[in-house]
């Protein structure tokens, strides 16, 4: 992977994802423009060299460079040892937290996110949650939530909404700070952010979970 990807393609990560995963190794005739290389058998360094090259593009267009790059990795599988055995470790809805890892845990698009290091809790196999967590499921936020109340809320935080679905407003995930008190056994908060500009998957398309 390297710059020769255009920015359409890395932003078009799902689509991507999903023939990788069809097709691991070689070209993939089937989507809508070429790549100039095979996708990688390394798929989850496929998905961060596309987050490398949103990270570059959004940084050159602001004009910044940014201090640190950290991804929040989540529903991977791992080949590693825990009590003495090498074992897969899948860690869905939970995300990397080994000694000194550092990581991103996010609330919701109107809820702080916590840069953390990791502490290695062999008891939660290096591990902590990855977010918030749903507080209901997609299909219930669907039909009991509305936008008028979610967009309410966006604008007494001055967060603007690129674009996203009913089932990802704020009110359909848990409380970020009861969930971080939760876990101070497993990360130690290093800094705070405030969602100010969101883009999530939108609305009537398939979600990535």
């Amino acid at each position: 992977m390297n710059s020769q990807i255009s920015t359409k393609s890395s932003f078009a990560g799902c689509e991507i994802w999903s023939f990788t995963l069809r097709d691991a190794c070689g070209p993939s005739p089937g989507l809508p423009w070429r790549l100039p290389h095979p996708i990688p058998k390394d798929v989850p360094g496929y998905a961060a060299a596309n987050h490398a090259l949103i990270h570059r593009h959004i940084t050159e267009n602001l004009g910044v460079e940014f201090l640190l790059d950290v991804e929040n990795h989540h529903n991977f599988a791992w080949k590693e040892v825990h009590f003495g055995k090498e074992v897969i470790v899948h860690r869905k809805g939970a995300t990397p937290a080994g000694e000194g890892v550092f990581g991103i845990i996010p609330g919701s698009m109107a809820t702080p996110g916590f840069l953390v290091s990791g502490k290695g809790n062999v008891d939660s196999l290096n591990s902590a949650s990855h977010g918030a967590g749903r507080a209901m499921s997609r299909t219930r936020a669907n039909q009991t939530l509305s936008w008028h109340d979610a967009n309410a809320l966006l604008r007494d935080r001055g967060v603007t909404l690129i674009s996203a679905g009913l089932d990802e407003v704020p009110f359909a995930y848990k409380d970020i700070e009861t969930v971080m008190v939760a876990q101070t056994d497993l990360v130690s908060v290093l800094a705070r952010f405030d969602p100010k500009l969101v883009k999530m998957c939108p609305s009537g398309e398939r979600p990535e979970d």
